[in-house]
């Protein structure tokens, strides 16, 4: 089966990382405004689940607003180093965290701990009893409401696969459901079982989704968690690359490469939801004319299925479709190389993280070296560019601030804003920016004592009140394994951090 280009899925590690529980911590710092933008007028900022500041914050220098204030934490106690039997580039495969917001809980998880917290207090609620032995969280539920009462955790329990599939209470943490899909398969005679599955669960609305392999065969289908266990819906392909949904239709598209005899298959398919009916195909060479398919080097957004990134060293391309019909709406195509000229009109693709980019209105928000730029295909042409050239992040240095990555990390609720984080070293900055100007319109440090771990390009979850802040266990291990240490020596490591905006001034 091929490799499922996912947002959350392309970060993986692992090692034994003991949580030693959340804490109720109270901190925050105070500021003034910024270098005299227009005040902003005062709406009430509930729905978007975040608090700005009346006057816009520069984009220049340090922030000087206050600090997002820490409601609970959770500790990690790791060492970055061999574990018995693995070394740290097989411990870096496969662990990861994030979270889950619900109307009244938000359920975080890293490595083996799954655990619900009040979002005003921090307060741990409950601990799911999930029995992963040696393993791992591999992913769980990303429904498209908040209004869930459960929601699904696949997992591995000894370092083979994920195999573990449970269905967990919101309100309680109860396990509801428990099943070994690979005792499943091997008790199936009808030879559609779920023989192998990915370790991404994908959420269509409230309902979660596997991708694995039928039976003993080729093909790769999508099976939905009903009461517990897999239940196939469709067959995708026999080399899945990458699945996401459209952002303005109710279509699954799925990007399939070569085939079992080596046929050359290339192809992306828009599957009607929720039927899972075969709707269009396009083949790779109709999308991309003049670049060979042999590799199929390509991968889907994970917030837009219809925009879909081919890249082969030589070229780096962007193109979208048309979600009903799987038309070609348009494309981009740039020489590859840092230092290739790209026209003003037209964000650069080189070297692209498509897992990180976001769907606004059709549109694309993308990272960028020291800028995040969002482009409309339609019209061919940059809606706007946020340049970060001249931010400063507390913590780094004014002759390492080339070392800053700035990436869009989530929309608010309503679509109003874009919520994007500046991470270096030993600092975080969590910003937001104005989703049809791209003006930045907030900026809050992460207070030092609180930063360790949640340094280098954290998952980020906003949630009503505040926003969730969890360890991308790649970057952090890959800063140690080049002599990097992440955070100040002696620090307390955090995996998930919950934090509320401040009030503002």
């Amino acid at each position: 089966m091929g490799m499922l280009a996912q947002a959350s899925s392309t970060s993986r590690a692992r090692w034994w990382v003991v949580l030693t529980g959340a804490a109720l911590v109270l901190a925050g710092c105070s500021g003034g405004g910024d270098d005299g933008s227009e005040a902003r007028d005062k709406k009430d900022d509930t729905a978007s689940s975040i608090i700005l500041p009346s006057t816009p914050p520069s984009a220049r220098g340090l922030a000087t607003g206050p600090a997002l204030e820490p409601v609970g934490l959770v500790k990690a106690s790791d060492q970055l180093d061999d574990q018995v039997g693995q070394s740290v580039q097989a411990l870096a495969a496969e662990g990861r965290s994030g979270a889950l917001v619900t109307d009244d809980v938000v359920v975080a998880y890293s490595v083996a701990n799954v655990s619900g917290y009040d979002p005003k207090t921090g307060k741990t609620l409950w601990t799911a009893k999930l029995d992963m032995g040696t393993g791992t969280t591999c992913s769980l539920s990303q429904p498209e409401t908040a209004d869930v009462k459960t929601f699904t955790v696949l997992y591995d329990t000894d370092g083979a696969g994920c195999e573990g599939l449970a269905t967990v209470s919101v309100a309680d943490g109860k396990v509801l459901t428990d099943v070994d899909l690979g005792q499943l398969a091997a008790e199936d005679d009808t030879e559609q079982a779920l023989y192998s599955a990915d370790d991404d669960i994908v959420t269509i609305g409230k309902t979660d989704h596997l991708l694995g392999q039928v039976g003993r065969s080729e093909d790769v289908g999508m099976y939905a968690v009903d009461d517990g266990k897999p239940v196939l819906k469709a067959v995708l392909g026999t080399d899945v690359k990458s699945v996401s949904p459209a952002a303005a239709a109710p279509v699954l598209v799925v990007a399939t490469g070569d085939d079992a005899d080596g046929d050359s298959a290339c192809t992306i398919s828009g599957f009607a939801l929720p039927a899972f009916e075969k709707s269009w195909t396009t083949r790779f060479s109709s999308v991309f004319p003049g670049r060979s398919s042999s590799d199929c080097l390509m991968s889907l957004s994970p917030h837009d299925g219809t925009w879909i990134y081919a890249e082969d060293g030589v070229r780096n391309s962007i193109a979208q479709l048309d979600a009903t019909t799987g038309k070609v709406i348009g494309s981009v195509t740039q020489a590859d190389g840092v230092d290739q000229e790209v026209p003003a009109d037209q964000p650069s693709l080189y070297a692209l993280e498509n897992d990180q980019t976001l769907a606004v209105d059709g549109d694309l928000v993308m990272p960028q070296v020291r800028s995040i730029a969002r482009y409309s295909m339609t019209s061919g042409k940059l809606v706007w560019r946020f340049d970060a050239a001249e931010l400063l992040v507390d913590g780094v240095p004014d002759g390492d601030r080339y070392r800053v990555v700035v990436r869009p990390k989530s929309l608010t609720s309503d679509g109003r804003y874009v919520i994007a984080t500046a991470s270096g070293q030993s600092s975080v900055e969590v910003f937001a920016l104005d989703a049809k100007t791209g003006a930045v319109v907030g900026r809050w440090p992460v207070p030092e004592k609180y930063r360790t771990g949640l340094t280098l390009d954290p998952v980020v979850v906003p949630f009503p009140g505040g926003i969730a802040l969890t360890r991308n266990f790649v970057d952090d291990l890959g800063a140690e394994l080049v002599g990097e240490a992440p955070g100040a020596d002696g620090a307390d490591v955090y995996d998930i951090g919950l934090f509320s905006w401040p009030k503002q001034r």
